[in-house]
């Protein structure tokens, strides 16, 4: 298990994440984020948020049609500027 920190009501809070074990040694997490359905703004903004938060799981598809042009060294300059 690993721990993820979630905006509530009153402010950041740390939630734990259940995991299962896949193979010997090699653990998935039970919860992710799914970007069906959600505009490239709308994907952006919740991945960029979702990895500040320590997810390690997003679903992304091709097929959603919400690929946006921004990478994850995009996001990294976000947080150090």
């Amino acid at each position: 298990m690993f721990k993820l920190f979630a905006l509530g009501a009153i402010g950041v809070q740390a939630v734990v994440v259940p995991t299962i074990e896949i193979e010997k040694g090699v653990f998935f997490p039970m919860v992710g984020l799914g970007t069906w359905q959600y505009n490239n703004s709308q994907a952006q903004a919740a991945v960029t948020l979702a990895l500040n938060m320590g997810y390690t799981m997003i679903d992304t598809a091709n097929v959603y049609g919400n690929q946006v042009s921004f990478s994850f060294e995009d996001i990294n300059k976000q947080n150090t500027t």
